[in-house]
């Protein structure tokens, strides 16, 4: 499983952070219940900083 990569805002670009090996740029926004997302082409998992979930590395499987 991913470790999660906290977040300041409720929208997030994901690239796959590997440069020409990464995949299109697409923006994503967390759900508002959950504070989280998860990017559909890598899985990285994103979730707002000062979420107590954090540490759970869990998801509801919420995407854009």
């Amino acid at each position: 499983m991913h470790t999660p990569f906290p977040v300041s805002g409720l929208r997030v670009s994901c690239d796959g952070g590997g440069g020409a090996l990464g995949h299109p740029q697409v923006w994503l926004t967390l759900d508002e219940t959950t504070r989280q997302v998860r990017c559909p082409y890598c899985s990285r998992l994103y979730v707002e900083e000062n979420n107590d979930n954090m540490g759970d590395n869990m998801d509801s499987g919420s995407q854009v």
